[in-house]
């Protein structure tokens, strides 16, 4: 597993300012704490993430999720286009990142606060007193100062760690914490570079069993991003890099052989590959037009890729399902976009999706217990019901007769940021995070000086004694 590269995307110079802000870059010091790692460590880290991790070596593109929140439907949490509608579904992530394999089966990640006392003592910290975390938030660079270099145990040991807390099990604790780092960067990102404490009770628990799931978590905050922007909120809380990797993945069409290579399984590591021969357009109002004149026979509906024979498709009790977001619960109805699933697309039931969004405002038993009962009655489309050409999609007259009947959402008007401060606080971020990279830069490069220096001051001890021995 090699180091990721960062990357950013430059606006088009001719466009507006934009309507939100997104996480558009791998801060350096993700990558190197990666990086750092010894096979082992990277394992263990892919044992719960999967291919995840390969998102740091995407470039995000903000452009076109700019424009897709213009089409977004928050009312029944689906794009709506010219003449269909489609939605990311959790098979599609699941085979994008590897975490889609028997997901029926596996139990979803639950929202849980964590105190700073129990954050504390997970992580083997004294208690320092930290006005930010009592509000349930630390800056990005806290864990990697503390654990992001295999150096730093030495100048932190006697300071904030516990007195009891050894070097093998502070190495423990890297692996953990560079988990909370990613979802908290990558995955659930915040303005600001903010890493939410509560993540390390969502790490906790993957760790304790291998059946449970955090892909519902990621579509549920996927969803909540998309509604909160078009409603006019200036952040993308959400994994966007996932969300653009799945519109393109059904621009590009398929291979007629394919490439069966060592790395074949990991779709977001060759995704740029894939990306890069659909000839995207640059630019909002680029992305806008394609968008706006995309009809259903341009789109390839079922990657060749896609993972399951058997998908969940609605609930014994209800259908849709409701995902536990890590900011709130989603609803989720796979009925309305079955093309993406690779069977007939057929009318859909109608219901109030609506009532189903619930912010998170701490535990909530009662939605979770009943989120859990759907996700447990879920019911199945088998293999004998996939059509037989999946990539072009199959439609009934009934389901195109509903959806010319469907009012059409209304679209959001075109509006920059709200507040300057937003970008104020933004370029605070990412003046932080420059420094950092040339400090480490910098260090970098006067550790090499000094080995150099060594070898060198070695070397001439050596020549001194050969030369001392030669004239006695």
């Amino acid at each position: 597993m090699s180091s990721p590269q960062r990357s950013s995307q430059k606006r088009v110079r001719d466009e507006t300012p934009p309507m939100f802000l997104i996480r558009d870059k791998t801060p350096s010091s993700l990558c190197n704490w990666w990086a750092s790692f010894a096979t082992w460590e990277q394992n263990r880290v892919f044992k719960h993430l999967k291919f995840l991790t390969n998102l740091m070596g995407i470039k995000p593109n903000r452009d076109l999720i700019e424009a897709l929140v213009g089409f977004w439907d928050p009312a029944n949490n689906v794009f709506r286009f010219k003449d269909y509608e489609m939605t990311p579904t959790l098979e599609e992530l699941g085979g994008f990142t590897g975490l889609g394999r028997d997901l029926c089966g596996k139990r979803p990640a639950a929202l849980r606060k964590v105190g700073v006392n129990n954050f504390l003592k997970k992580l083997c910290l004294r208690r320092i007193p930290m006005v930010w975390l009592n509000e349930g938030w630390v800056p990005s660079e806290y864990f990697y100062d503390r654990f992001g270099d295999e150096k730093v145990f030495e100048n932190f040991s006697g300071t904030e760690f516990v007195n009891q807390l050894s070097y093998d099990a502070w190495r423990e604790l890297r692996i953990f914490t560079f988990m909370i780092s990613f979802l908290g960067i990558m995955v659930f990102p915040e303005r600001g570079g903010r890493i939410r404490i509560r993540l390390v009770a969502v790490v906790s628990y993957l760790q304790s069993s291998e059946d449970h799931t955090i892909l519902p978590m990621i579509l549920g905050d996927i969803f909540r991003a998309l509604t909160r922007c078009q409603e006019g909120e200036d952040y993308f809380e959400g994994c966007n890099i996932l969300l653009q990797m799945w519109f393109i993945e059904h621009l590009y069409h398929h291979p007629i052989v394919v490439n069966f290579n060592d790395d074949w399984l990991n779709y977001i590591g060759c995704h740029p590959d894939r990306a890069a021969s659909c000839n995207l357009p640059e630019g909002v109002r680029a992305w806008r037009t394609l968008l706006g004149s995309l009809s259903a026979n341009r789109i390839t509906w079922n990657y060749y890729w896609f993972p399951s024979a058997r998908v969940m498709h609605m609930s014994t009790y209800r259908p849709l399902f409701i995902l536990m977001g890590f900011r709130g619960f989603q609803p989720y109805a796979p009925l309305r976009v079955m093309r993406q699933l690779g069977r007939e697309q057929k009318r859909p039931p109608i219901e109030d999706m609506c009532t189903f969004m619930w912010e998170f405002k701490g535990e909530e038993p009662p939605w979770e217990s009943y989120a859990q009962k759907i996700w447990f009655g879920s019911r199945f489309s088998d293999l004998d019901e996939m059509v037989v050409d999946r990539e072009r999609g199959e439609v009934s007259l009934a389901y195109l007769e509903w959806f010319h009947n469907q009012a059409i959402p209304e679209q959001r008007t075109e509006r920059s940021i709200r507040h300057a401060v937003d970008w104020e606080r933004e370029n605070e971020v990412r003046v932080r995070e420059t420094r950092r990279e040339v400090a480490q830069e910098f260090q970098s490069r006067i550790d090499t000086l000094q080995e150099d220096k060594g070898i060198l001051e070695t070397a001439i001890d050596v020549q001194q004694a050969d030369f001392e021995r030669e004239k006695a």
